[in-house]
């Protein structure tokens, strides 16, 4: 799981931040220089305007060579309107109120992003105790599964104990992935509301998956010169659920992509977006079904997804 981003130490600082380097808050404090100006603008209307001139003009006879006629003139003009029908007073009632209206956006706005900060705040610390938790509770599972695993070897416990304590062994590591990933979430929720992400950054590459899908397409080939029998029938069932019937063979990569992620296997996840792009999948496509298989696992799914999303990237690059 890639690591967890550094977040703000205090949530005062979160809140600092948030009100320095949100975007929806510089939208509204942009909003109010604009008001502002427009209100400049309005009362500009009603006060005078004064020019400075300057002028000259040079006059000669042909007739009379010696005629001149020369002159200049240095001056000030001046305009005031001194009555506009209410036009101009009009405006700058207009103008206030619109400045009026965006500051009060602008205070909604930080009364919004204070709450949505706080209450993401409160989700990290949560998700760390759930993370604690679920790291504990995994522990105890595992020696509780050792325990009951010697119990069956000398007799003292059935074969179904032994089964019982692996089934809940297996649920507290998945409820751990699970509690890891929605920390995962809350931290990067509570950066970008606090105006850590910024547009120029990218995510790193985590894995190379063309590169898996080359070695992997070498192991499996190992594993089809001993076992071609099974590995024939496996193709053949391979090619039968994927191609075009109801459903096309772009769509049931799209589904294959989407249960990959769901039972996180790395090599499903590697093939199938190879497929997807072979078939013309969109990444628009890729990204929907990755919603419905973010809803149907909660978090460790969307830590998957997040993967076969870059899988996608890079095959589709290639």
């Amino acid at each position: 799981m890639p690591a967890l981003p550094v977040t703000p130490p205090t949530l005062d600082e979160a809140l600092d931040g948030a009100q320095h380097s949100n975007p929806m808050l510089a939208q509204a404090e942009k909003g109010i220089d604009i008001a502002r100006a427009g209100l400049r603008g309005a009362k500009a209307e009603s006060l005078p305007t004064i020019g400075a001139f300057a002028e000259a003009t040079r006059s000669r006879d042909q007739f009379f060579p010696d005629y001149r006629a020369d002159a200049m003139a240095v001056g000030v003009r001046g305009r005031w309107t001194l009555f506009a029908g209410g036009r101009t007073a009009a405006k700058i009632h207009e103008a206030d109120a619109t400045l009026d209206a965006s500051e009060a956006r602008a205070r909604e706005a930080r009364e919004q992003i204070d709450a949505a900060v706080i209450s993401a705040w409160t989700n990290l610390k949560t998700a760390n105790l759930m993370v604690e938790a679920s790291a504990a509770r995994s522990a105890a599972t595992a020696q509780a599964l050792r325990s009951v695993q010697l119990e069956a070897k000398v007799g003292a416990k059935p074969t179904l104990a032994v089964l019982d304590a692996e089934r809940e062994a297996a649920a507290a590591d998945a409820a751990a992935i699970e509690a890891e990933g929605q920390r995962m979430v809350a931290a990067w929720q509570l950066n970008a509301l606090a105006g850590q992400i910024t547009p120029d950054k990218r995510l790193t590459m985590h894995k190379d998956w063309p590169q898996m899908a080359k070695e992997l397409s070498g192991a499996i080939k190992e594993v089809r010169l001993g076992a071609p029998d099974v590995m024939n029938n496996f193709s053949a069932m391979a090619s039968a659920a994927t191609a075009n019937g109801a459903l096309d063979s772009k769509t049931k990569e799209l589904i294959a992509l989407g249960i990959a992620v769901a039972i996180r296997c790395d090599g499903c996840v590697a093939f199938h977006a190879q497929a997807a792009v072979k078939h013309g999948a969109t990444r628009e496509e890729v990204m929907d079904a990755m919603g419905l298989a973010i809803y149907m696992g909660a978090g460790p799914s969307l830590m998957y997804a997040a993967q076969a999303v870059e899988a996608y990237d890079q095959f589709a690059a290639a």
